[in-house]
């Protein structure tokens, strides 16, 4: 089944260019997409320890984020950028496959660096300001490779921490890949959160991107990833569960998406209330504005319509990581083995409290709506991007070598 999760994304490419229109091809490959991520599902949920050659099935949670994310791309309807995201979306899922199986930090840094390269190609096709956004992430993954130089040479791997310069890094791409939903370049945010998430920060640096994530935090993807790398120094599970929940408000783009944080927020909340330090204090009392910065209204003119196949994917598996965070064995969070039986209790009280407030109204009840129209973005470039992204090229290029010559030696 690996081979099959690995191998099935190679028939994007023919349906791209063999699809009779290009909206045919988009839709095609966004089927195509989503059952790559069910098979990915699959081999999470039965066997997560296959291996295929170098190849891990531990990669698993990444590549369902990464294809979900594929198949939530929705413009713009032509052949190149979409052959693009396909190549981009590809190499990041393998990368994570290498370092989860019999590959090392350098297969997982190599591929995010490809993978941003050719985001960059899909931006510029794309037309719409997305240039910027990828030089960020270029630049990220330029950071990411010089933090995995120090790591090769002394440790090998995170077990030893040592990783500030890769959760920076990874930190950057977050950032613009969440500033980029429904389009290429947010394929590359479930590849930096993972590296992003096993780098030890430290608080310092933890409490700077908690910052940053209330400061974006009217980019709930971008919120949520910053807290997820945050997060993960002082709970590793915690910042799974939060970088789940920012692919799933990255596909879903309804306000209602963050809720699939709340599970991420209380198990990071258990870990800090055990130390009572002023840095773990001031990281909790950050969660609670971002928390509080994430709700807001939906607004009537971006919601409605049919439901893309895409958005019912990432509301059940958004429904499925707020509603029984306990059944994630992946993420094993403390302090939440109770919280499906919670959650079951408040829905049933919930219910009951709705039930009888509509029992003294005439209105009737109407389902909300779920589908969330496509994100705004400006048309053409500004005039430097183009040059700021070839800098950033160079540097990756530059930290890619030395990454090439550390791995060598």
């Amino acid at each position: 089944m690996i081979a099959l999760a690995l191998l099935a994304p190679l028939l994007a490419l023919p349906l791209t260019w063999r699809a009779p229109s290009t909206v045919a091809a988009r839709r095609w490959v966004s089927w195509l997409a989503l059952a790559v991520a069910a098979v990915w599902l699959v081999l999470l949920v039965t066997d997560d320890r296959a291996e295929l050659g170098r190849f891990g099935a531990g990669a698993a949670p990444v590549a369902v984020g990464t294809w979900l994310l594929v198949a939530s791309v929705r413009w713009p309807a032509r052949r190149w950028p979409l052959a693009l995201t396909v190549l981009a979306a590809g190499t990041a899922a393998g990368g994570a496959a290498l370092l989860a199986g019999a590959g090392d930090l350098s297969d997982a840094g190599g591929a995010l660096a490809i993978a941003a390269a050719l985001v960059v190609l899909a931006a510029r096709a794309e037309d719409d300001r997305g240039l910027v956004p990828a030089a960020l992430g270029v630049a990220g993954a330029a950071v990411v490779a010089l933090g995995l130089v120090g790591l090769e040479a002394d440790t090998g791997g995170f077990a030893a921490g040592g990783g500030a310069l890769v959760a920076l890094g990874a930190a950057a791409v977050v950032v613009g890949a969440g500033n980029r939903v429904r389009r290429a370049g947010v394929v590359l945010l479930p590849l930096a959160l993972a590296l992003g998430v096993q780098a030890d920060v430290g608080t310092g640096i933890a409490l700077v991107l908690a910052i940053v994530a209330v400061l974006v935090a009217d980019r709930p993807a971008t919120s949520l990833g910053l807290w997820a790398v945050a997060a993960a120094a002082l709970s590793p599970a915690a910042g799974l569960l939060l970088a789940a929940a920012a692919v799933v408000s990255a596909a879903w783009l309804h306000p209602v998406a963050s809720l699939a944080a709340l599970p991420g927020a209380a198990a990071f909340a258990f870990v800090a209330v055990q130390d009572g330090s002023p840095a773990r204090l001031a990281l909790a009392v950050l969660g609670v504005v971002t928390l509080a910065r994430l709700w807001r209204p939906v607004e009537p003119d971006l919601v409605g319509g049919r439901l893309a196949p895409s958005t019912m994917a990432a509301v059940g598996i958004g429904a499925w990581l707020a509603l029984a965070p306990e059944t994630w064995a992946w993420a094993p969070a403390p302090g939440l083995a109770s919280w499906g039986t919670g959650v079951l209790y408040a829905g049933l009280a919930a219910a009951f409290g709705a039930f009888v407030i509509a029992s003294f109204t005439d209105t009737a009840f109407v389902a909300p709506d779920l589908e969330v129209a496509d994100p705004s973005y400006r048309p053409g470039e500004p005039t430097w991007a183009w040059r700021a992204t070839l800098a950033a090229l160079a540097v990756l290029a530059i930290a890619g070598a030395r990454l090439v010559a550390s791995v060598v030696s």
